[in-house]
């Protein structure tokens, strides 16, 4: 299958996304995708941030999308869920 190298943002409070766990795409409508993690390399900043970026290669997994679950908290907080495992959420936006 496909992969695709995409960078990923968290709090630097946050653990790192690791191969083998899911980021969940949603949109407006709810989710739009399910993509799993293979590889992860951590983003090394040339000023400090608030923020730790990872380049991550994901592989589009349609198959897992019925699979997908979403409980939203408020507007901006959600948690998403694969297979009941947690996964890592990911709001795609129109411009």
């Amino acid at each position: 299958m496909e992969t695709k190298t995409w960078t990923y943002t968290v709090s630097v409070d946050d653990p790192a996304p690791k191969p083998g766990e899911y980021i969940v795409t949603v949109g407006k409508r709810g989710i739009n995708s399910v993509l799993l993690i293979r590889k992860v390399r951590k983003v090394n900043h040339k000023r400090v941030s608030e923020d730790q970026g990872y380049v991550v290669e994901v592989m589009y997994r349609p198959d897992l999308k019925p699979l997908a679950d979403i409980e939203w908290h408020s507007a901006e907080d959600l948690s998403v869920w694969v297979k009941g495992e947690p996964a890592w959420p990911l709001f795609w936006n129109p411009r």
